[in-house]
């Protein structure tokens, strides 16, 4: 279970925006520490906003609360499901609902001179096809093999190694870089002053 915690800004550092929801679950793989900054309908908005999938966001007040709770519920389950389908051979059924369900309310369009892309189609779109089709984007257009996992015991954070030697290894060389090499600098040393007194 996730504890809640407000973020005013989202991370976006993952290469893409669909990986970028993944990365709203912090400490993903330290239970004890991992918290969820989705906590609510208007969170989901301003990471709409940040992240560019969205416009300036409304409130979201004239959303009812029940179908708020609803919506919100909807993307945290899509989040989850697209995160065990790329990072732990997680079934593809829940995303594959999500996406048809998205197309099923969307419209072909031209994308520039690339070719086409899918656009949901009327006033009050659900935020959840924006989000599946964007994961539709990540799938089919992206060199899965780029995927990569921040190599911090805990953090769980996910990103394209788009590295020239495909040897990234942290989400953030400024944050779980440094506090990894400060770890490792501190077990050097504590086994550099263990030798040494062992020789005497």
């Amino acid at each position: 279970m996730t504890k809640a915690t407000r973020r005013e800004v989202f991370p976006q550092l993952a290469g893409h925006r669909a990986l970028d929801l993944l990365n709203t679950v912090g400490w993903r793989l330290a239970p004890e520490r991992q918290y969820d900054a989705l906590t609510s309908y208007d969170d989901l908005l301003r990471w709409g906003h940040q992240t560019g999938l969205i416009g300036i966001p409304e409130t979201g007040d004239h959303v009812d609360a029940a179908a708020r709770e609803r919506e919100l519920q909807q993307v945290v389950d899509l989040r989850e499901n697209v995160y065990a389908m790329l990072f732990e051979a997680g079934t593809v059924e829940v995303f594959t609902a999500a996406y048809r369900d998205a197309v099923g309310r969307s419209m072909l369009q031209r994308d520039g001179e690339s070719g086409f892309r899918w656009v949901p189609n009327g006033e009050g779109v659900a935020l959840r096809d924006l989000i599946a089709l964007d994961v539709h984007d990540l799938v089919t257009r992206t060199d899965l093999s780029l995927l990569a996992q921040c190599q911090d015991d805990a953090c769980g954070w996910v990103f394209l190694d788009e590295s020239p030697r495909r040897n990234r290894r942290w989400c953030d060389s400024a944050d779980c870089g440094n506090r990894n090499r400060a770890r490792a600098h501190y077990r050097r040393e504590r086994q550099r002053a263990g030798a040494v007194v062992d020789g005497r």
